[in-house]
Parts: structure tokens; sequence; C-alpha cells
């Protein structure tokens, strides 16, 4: 495949040379001609030459005309020519992949990998240009290492068929995970490492770790557990605490991982004040219920998060469905103190305009509709919408549910809301159903009752 490589790449460099030699003069072009096309369109060779007719070619246009048709990806030769007064634009097609074949891959499904492809244009049907293989094995690798498979060898194989086609197979030996062997905590000085570490789903290993693989790396387990580490500290207070850098050493049998994680701790900081300003719309005994924490008490950043969450929720039940409150804090280092002020800007009341449904194909909107608690034409409230979706999302019928807010353009005080839903098969439903029959069955005979009716297992 290297050796291909780099004899296109010696083809291309010897077109260009002889190329411009051609136009030392320039000429006015009153035609284009395209030779060598198989399955590409002269439509698209003229998409990307810069040169149309009327126009007057020389060597700077040559350069420009090779350049463009070369970024197409879509030809391993272009060479151009000049037949009297007609451009000649003399061609060779990069082969067609008709086949990609994937072995050996087990932590990755094919599926996943041909999507992937995919979504590059590397697919069965488009051009084959060599010079990309090497990027989908080393990005195909990169996923691979997300995964702990660090020794994983790729050997791509790229076969030529009749007709101008190749096949591509992919031979992929994963070889075993790399294991994390030890987990090191730097710069933390109020509380030891072994704390610190409990807080991890990713471990240096127990009992379960084969089913669990929490002893591999896993990029998004590893976000998981910094942000574990970051809320375990600004909930105790440390509101400067920071990760400067984790970092993760492969060993060079490329079998063991070592994570490092490097800390700043800060200081604690306690609450002594708190106050709500601003437009509140609803009175300050009403909203100091809604407080989470307590006057002075250690900063603790989950409360405070849900002080916010109960005043925004709140406030919008009045109909302020776009209600801001930004927490202001007042830091003194000097006495590791701080005062919170949550600034209110309510914004104007809503309504709800209209109410609709997408995804129902088997339950009548009427159905759905008998479950809401907001109703159309009413004040915005967050409770309300938050019943109501808790109760649709009950429904045996509903898979999934997805509740959007949005507004209606041209009006600040209306918006709609609509509800996506996916719904479970028929013999779901069928199931339940027959877990209730039976259940109901179960209780009956446990009272005494022996004649069962129809309405009475319904």
């Amino acid at each position: 495949m290297f050796t291909s490589l780099r004899k296109t790449a010696l083809v291309s460099a010897i077109s260009l040379a002889v190329s411009t030699s051609a136009f030392a003069e320039a000429f006015r072009v009153d035609d284009i001609r395209v030779e060598g096309l198989q399955r590409i369109s002269a439509g698209t060779v003229f998409s990307y030459l810069p040169v149309q007719s009327g126009d007057s070619f020389d060597v700077n246009n040559s350069d420009d005309a090779i350049r463009a048709l070369y970024a197409s990806n879509l030809f391993s030769d272009v060479r151009l020519a000049r037949d009297g007064q007609t451009l000649v634009v003399q061609v060779e097609e990069f082969p067609t992949i008709a086949q990609i074949n994937i072995e050996g891959n087990k932590a990755i499904k094919t599926t996943d990998v041909r999507s992937a492809f995919a979504e590059i244009g590397f697919s069965e049907g488009q051009s084959f240009n060599p010079a990309v293989i090497n990027q989908l094995v080393n990005e195909l690798a990169n996923q691979y290492q997300q995964r702990s498979k660090y020794s994983v060898d790729i050997t791509p194989n790229v076969r030529q068929l009749p007709r101008n086609r190749v096949a591509i197979d992919l031979a992929i030996s994963e070889g075993r995970s790399a294991r994390i062997r030890d987990i090191e905590i730097v710069g933390n000085k109020v509380y030891d490492d072994d704390l610190l570490v409990d807080l991890f789903n990713t471990n240096t290993g127990k009992w379960n770790s084969f089913i669990t693989a929490s002893d591999q790396y896993n990029e998004e387990k590893i976000q998981k557990d910094l942000r574990a580490l970051e809320d375990f500290y600004l909930n105790r207070g440390f509101l400067n605490f920071r990760i400067n850098s984790s970092d993760i050493a492969l060993s060079p049998d490329r079998k063991t991982l070592y994570w490092t994680i490097n800390i700043d701790e800060g200081q604690s900081y306690t609450i002594t004040d708190y106050q709500i300003t601003g437009d509140t719309v609803l009175s300050p005994e009403e909203l100091d219920q809604l407080v989470a924490f307590e006057v002075p008490s250690v900063y603790d950043h989950s409360k405070v998060q849900k002080t916010l969450d109960e005043l925004r929720k709140r406030i919008a039940d009045e109909g302020h469905a776009q209600v801001q409150i930004e927490p202001v804090r007042d830091v003194d280092p000097l006495t590791q103190e701080v005062s919170l002020n949550f600034m209110v800007v309510p914004g104007p009341v809503t309504y709800i305009r209209e109410i609709g449904f997408t995804g129902n194909d088997k339950t009548y909107d009427r159905v759905l509709r008998r479950e809401l608690r907001q109703q159309e034409a009413a004040v915005y409230s967050q409770s309300d919408l938050d019943r109501s979706q808790e109760r649709l999302r009950r429904l045996p019928q509903v898979a999934t549910i997805k509740q959007n807010i949005v507004p209606v353009p041209g009006q600040t005080d209306l918006v709609d809301i609509e509800y996506e839903l996916t719904e479970q098969s028929t013999s779901y439903i069928q199931g339940v159903l027959a877990m209730v029959k039976a259940v109901v069955r179960c209780l009956m005979l446990s009272m005494g009752i022996t004649t069962f009716s129809a309405q009475a297992t319904a």
C-alpha cells in the first residue's frame, strides 16, 4: 500500500511538471474536452475546474486547475494538454470501493465501524484514495485505545478487482485490554488518596472487574470520575478547587496503565449571608422556605444548586417560563467567608398556546391528553408540566418521551409544548396487561375469591 502511495505522488509531480511546460504561452480557451472518465461525469470535472470557455489560459491557470482537480480526491492522475484552442483534461479515476471486509473485531461492532467510515465518505460505492486508508487505521486504533486496547494491530490490505474496483480487507487483532494498576492523586492535603479514589467507578481491580471492566481505561468513565472528585470538594466548601491535570501513562509492554491526577484543593469557605434580589414575584417569607442551606454553614455547591432549581421552578409556576436567576458570590479570601446574592429576572408572564404530540402512531391524542395537568390557553406552570410528563411516561404504551418548550415566533408571552414520543411494541403492551391480570388473580385468590370475571381481571 505504501509503495502505491509513493508511486501516485511521483506520477502527480511529473504530471504537474509536464503540464506546466505545455502552456508557456497564454491562449484563449474555446472549448474544454475531458478524457479518461469511466464513472465520474464531465459535469463533475467542470465543477472543480477553475477554467471556463472564453478564459485566457497559461502556466498559472494550469497550476490552479491541477491542484483543484487533485483536491477533489476523485483522481489519481491529472494531465492538461492543448489541442488548438481546446483545453484537454486527461484524468485517471481512483478505483471504486466494491467491498469493505472487517475481521477480528469484538470490542467494536462492525456496524459501528462501517457507520464511522461512511461519515467521512469511505464506504462501498465511493472512490478509493489510498492516502485515506492510513487515516482510517489511525482513527480506528484511537477508538480501541479508548477501550484500553493499546496493543491492537490493524492490518489493511487492498485487493485489485476487475473494472477499476478494489476490495478493502481490515484484519484486526485486538489484543488484551491494558489494566489500571495504580491511581495517584497529587496535591491533596485535607483528604487522603484512599478516600478520594473510593469516589471513582474506575479502580485498580476488584473481584468483579472482569464483568464491570472497572480497571480498564474508558474516557467517559474517567470524565465522570473527575466530575465526582470536583463535586466532592465543591460540596465541602472548596470554592477554588481545580484539577490541574489528569494523565494516563502506559507501560513499555502496553499492558499496564498508571493514572495520575494533579489537584489544587484551595481553602474551605463558609456561607455567612444570602439575599434574593430583583423582581422576586413572591414574598420574602415564601422565598426563604426554598433555600436549601443554612446560615452560617460550610458552602455546599449541591445545596446552592438545589436552591436555584427550587427558586426557578416556583417562580415559573407563577407563569414566568423565562425566569433567569444568577447567583453572585461575594468571596472574602482572608476570612474564607462568602455571601450569596440570587438576582432574579422573572421575564413576562407566559401562556400556553398549543400542546401537540408526535410519534404516537397507535395512540390517539385524546388518550394522551387525559394525562395532562398543564392545559392550553392557561398560564405556564412548571409543576403542571413536570406532572404531565411523568404521567405520560407511566403509560404502558409509551417507551420514551421528550418535552419541548417552543417559543411562538413574534410573541414574547406565548409558547407551544411539543411531546416527542416513541411507542412500545404491541407484544410488550400485551405482556404488561397479562402480568397485571396475573397479579389481580393472585390478589383475588388470597382473598378467597375463586370465580373470575372478564371485568375483574381487565
